[in-house]
């Protein structure tokens, strides 16, 4: 994916995940978070080849402070099939650990 059609192709917004209905989506935002680094050789995190032994649960480049999860958001999103709150006081390693994340926001017309 990432060496043909991410490069080549626009992606279809991922309008059957609830957490993207647009209809419910009164901001015009889109975030997303990854915990893990899953692309190796890319310069984004500690990810390497061979993908067995060199890329199982690596860090992403960090670029954000992860505060405040509301599971409830995002039920088929999370790992935890919870609800509730999950708090990160502290940063990285006294806290949620490396996150990369992307976003972007839209106007009305």
């Amino acid at each position: 994916f990432y060496d043909s059609h991410a490069k080549n192709a626009h992606v279809e917004w991922p309008g059957d995940l609830p957490n993207f209905d647009l209809s419910t989506c009164e901001i015009n935002t889109a975030m997303c978070c990854w915990p893990q680094d899953r692309q190796a050789n890319d310069g984004n995190g500690n990810c390497k080849t061979p993908y067995d032994t060199n890329c199982y649960d690596k860090d992403p480049a960090d670029n954000t402070d992860l505060c405040f999860v509301d599971l409830s958001r995002s039920l088929q999103g999370n790992k935890l099939k919870g609800t509730g709150n999950v708090n990160f006081p502290h940063d990285n390693s006294n806290g949620e650990g490396a996150i990369h994340c992307h976003g972007f926001a839209w106007a009305n017309d």
